[in-house]
Formats: C-alpha cells, structure tokens, sequence
C-alpha cells in the first residue's frame, strides 16, 4: 500500500467501500442461510422431493429464460414450451435447408415433405400413442385433407 497523504486516502476510501459492500452482503447471506435451512427443513420432511431434482436440473439447462424472467408456465391441458436445445436444432435446420410449401410439388416443397412425414412416422411409434388414431395426411396436390374417423364414443369428452 502507498504511504503518504494519497496511500491513507486511497485507504480510507477502500474502507467505506468495503464496509458498503458488507453491509449489502451480510443481509443477502443471512437469506440465503435461512433458505438453505427451510429447503434442508422441507426435504426432510418430504423426502420424496429429491427425486425431482432432475427436473431443476433441466429447468437450469434448457429452461432458463423462466428463471432470467421470474416466469412460471403451468399448462394442465398438454401444452408445452420449447427447450432451448429444440431451438437451437430447429434454427440449425432452417440454416443448412430450403423448405417449401408441404402441399406444393417443387424441390424445397418435396424436402419440408419428407420432414412432415418423418415426424409423424416418429409420432406413430412414440410411447403411449395410440395406434387406432391417425394423424391427418394431406399428401401434396390430392385434394382435401383425409382423416380417419373415432368410434363415436371415444371422441370427445361427453358432453363436449
């Protein structure tokens, strides 16, 4: 450190400062300490609440603009929002492609073609799909869309 009238002011400046900063981070540990108690406190009690860290994990990876924007989606009727990782490949696949109209019969048409029917052939063997449901095909320049229909009593809810 200087010595000197310049080393005891430049001393003393360093000094307010830190005691500002202590004062401005001594209340945000003392909440982070109360949180890290009331999460051990929870976890504890629902021990159960471990297993989701996965999904923090997740949230933290591909989901952090929710965090960046204090933002919460719940979506109860299957809805859902795009990872990062989903956008990223999706602009990868625009960057590097040319796709046209699905319904039209030029090249960049036939290739956005060949995407659609990758992702329904994807979509039919998925998990949990249900093969009697089709998805509905439009094949280009064949007129309306073709759907095939649910026995009455499985489409809809009742009442609906």
């Amino acid at each position: 450190m200087r010595s000197g009238p310049a080393g005891r002011m430049l001393a003393a400046s360093l000094g307010r400062e830190a005691h500002h900063v202590k004062n401005i981070l001594l209340p945000l540990r003392r909440r982070h300490d109360a949180l890290a108690e009331a999460t051990a406190a929870f976890v504890d009690r629902y021990p159960a609440y471990r297993a989701t860290c996965a999904i923090d994990t997740l949230r933290a990876s591909e989901y952090r603009r929710f965090d960046a924007q204090n933002h919460a989606y719940l979506d109860y009727t299957g809805g859902g929002v795009y990872a990062e990782s989903q956008l990223r490949r999706h602009r990868d696949l625009l960057d590097q492609s040319v796709l046209g109209n699905p319904h039209s019969n030029n090249r960049a048409s036939r290739a956005m073609t060949a995407l659609v029917e990758q992702a329904r052939a994807r979509v039919a063997v998925a998990p949990g799909v249900i093969p009697s449901l089709s998805l509905t095909s439009r094949p280009p320049q064949h007129g309306p869309p073709r759907t095939r229909r649910l026995p009455a009593t499985t489409r809809g809810r009742p009442g609906r």
